[in-house]
């Protein structure tokens, strides 16, 4: 029988808007962050994992800045580099990001006015001086991002300081505000939750399913503690609360994940089978806001009438290679043509088409729906959606010479 992990979320569930088949649409963290901020793919935005950054209109154009806009104060509690908007160039964000407030910063005022791309490195560099000089002067040891998100260290137990960080913000910000927490106690390929279901044994290998359910466990408990504490500060009932997910476990971005938003005080009750994709989150949180749709977002509303019962969803996989003794998986050997790209698919109904990249490889994936999914929609040609994924990379300003006899499919 199925393991009782998630009470607080089947209570939340029967009390909300639920995204029975939803997609993300980036296998990275920051890239899919970026998609669901931007309601748009990584294609436009220029982010698919770290180092990438936010390019064009598309770093002032964004859900933070949006609801800045309108009077929000902005918080973001997520891990630096891999999933900060500051540091993935989406400017005018957040308020207070990550324990600093950007727009206060040394380096913000001594880089105003110039060029935004400009701006940007040129913080970069002020600030990585400052992390490695500040250190070696009194004697602490230099934060490593990097180590944190991949070694499986310091992630799982600063979940802790991220909730204590928002426990702040709820108890003494002005309203209206706008807080974004990113836990990873269940990312990547061990976790460290209080054993419940794995008591006794020992973590020896990778994704050992006992220990991924204690972290789950974790986590619906934590969302439990959230609840709360808006609860006590009587702002839960006039709250839009999100419970999301941004890739699924081993980075695939053709399963299925979690979506539940509840309207406030649970006035909107939903059950939506058509399939969705990262690109909704935003439209649907401003139509619950009140906030007009700019159209600039890609995406639409779960709330929607008419919503497409077959829509073609596309998600995009990153480069990453096998290095065990730098702590796992890692973002390199990025090169021409594709650079942070690995893969492109289209997700319609119940297949997905992925082009491999680069090498053009072509595969047919049986995708699982549930929630009572609607009407099966027509069979996919791999040779046309192939040369469609193609055709959107090289509209998008990839290099796809190297690919071109897919187009004549």
């Amino acid at each position: 029988a199925p393991r009782p992990t998630t009470p607080t979320l089947a209570k939340l569930a029967r009390e909300s808007i639920v995204a029975e088949n939803f997609f993300s649409n980036v296998s990275a963290t920051g890239g899919s962050i970026v998609s669901m901020f931007t309601s748009a793919l990584p294609t436009e935005t220029g982010v698919v994992f770290a180092p990438d950054i936010a390019k064009g209109g598309w770093i002032r154009q964004h859900l933070p800045g949006l609801l800045r806009e309108h009077g929000y104060t902005t918080y973001q509690l997520t891990v630096r580099w891999y999933a900060d908007a500051v540091d993935l160039n989406l400017q005018s964000s957040f308020d207070w990001a990550n324990g600093r407030a950007p727009a206060k910063e040394t380096a913000h005022a001594l880089t105003r006015g110039l060029d935004p791309n400009a701006a940007y490195f040129a913080r970069l560099l002020i600030e990585r001086l400052a992390e490695r000089v500040v250190p070696s002067v009194v004697g602490r040891e230099a934060r490593d991002a990097r180590r944190e998100i991949l070694a499986g260290e310091a992630p799982k137990s600063s979940d802790k300081a991220r909730l204590r960080e928002f426990a702040r913000v709820v108890a003494s910000a002005r309203e209206p505000f706008f807080v974004q927490v990113h836990l990873l106690g269940t990312h990547g390929r061990r976790f460290r939750a209080p054993g419940r279901y794995s008591a006794g044994q020992a973590q020896d290998r990778e994704y050992m399913l006992d220990f991924y359910d204690d972290a789950i466990a974790q986590f619906d408990e934590r969302v439990s503690n959230a609840l709360d504490l808006l609860a006590r500060r009587g702002v839960l009932e006039r709250t839009i609360f999100v419970v999301y997910a941004d890739h699924g476990m081993r980075w695939t971005t053709l399963e299925r994940l979690p979506l539940v938003i509840r309207a406030p005080g649970g006035s909107v009750v939903a059950r939506v089978v058509t399939p969705a994709q990262g690109l909704d989150l935003a439209p649907t949180v401003l139509e619950l806001a009140g906030l007009p749709q700019p159209p600039w977002m890609r995406g639409r509303s779960l709330l929607a009438e008419r919503r497409d019962s077959c829509p073609a969803i596309l998600s995009f996989q990153h480069v990453s290679q096998q290095d065990p003794a730098r702590g796992g998986k890692h973002f390199a050997g990025a090169q021409p043509p594709f650079f942070s790209l690995s893969g492109i698919s289209q997700i319609v109904g119940r297949e997905a088409i992925s082009l491999a990249l680069p090498t053009g490889e072509i595969e047919r994936t049986r995708v699982e729906l549930g929630g009572g999914a609607g009407a099966e929609c027509p069979a996919l040609d791999e040779g046309a959606a192939a040369a469609g994924l193609l055709r959107h990379l090289g509209e998008h300003g990839y290099d796809v010479s190297t690919l071109a006899h897919l187009l004549g499919h």
